[in-house]
């Protein structure tokens, strides 16, 4: 069975996920789990953000990776997961970020990029267009 999320927005995608339910083989069990469906960051996000990151490599001659990284590592919260017996800690990929969190990460660069390195970083209304 797939596991990725089923989006219910009218009666039809309702009676798909009730009928998935119904035909569930009961000889295992099962999880379900219901929750407001949440939108990834937006491709105008993605590719403003790319864009900061372009402009801080270039500004500090580090490679477009290498910032996109120390970003991450500087500015989200860190996540945990057990491999092999073991408890890890990672940083989450930008392509996992909701939009309200992409949003905050967002932020938190500008105000890096401003006040640690004295670069203005343009913002949707100065590129004509809106996030």
């Amino acid at each position: 069975m797939s596991r990725a999320p089923i989006p219910v927005e009218n009666e039809d995608q309702r009676k798909r996920v009730l009928g998935l339910i119904e035909g569930l083989n009961l000889s295992k069990q099962w999880q379900v789990t219901i929750e407001p469906m949440e939108k990834g960051r937006s491709a105008q996000q993605n590719r403003l953000y790319h864009k900061w990151v372009g402009m801080i490599a270039s500004h500090t001659g580090a490679s477009h990776a290498a910032v996109h990284e120390g970003l991450k590592s500087e500015f989200l919260q860190p996540r945990f997961a057990e491999f092999n017996g073991k408890v890890i800690e990672y940083r989450p990929s930008t392509t996992d970020l909701k939009v309200a969190e992409m949003t905050e990460y967002m932020d938190r660069v500008y105000a890096f990029a401003a006040s640690d390195l004295a670069i203005h970083l343009p913002v949707p209304e100065e590129l004509g267009r809106v996030a």
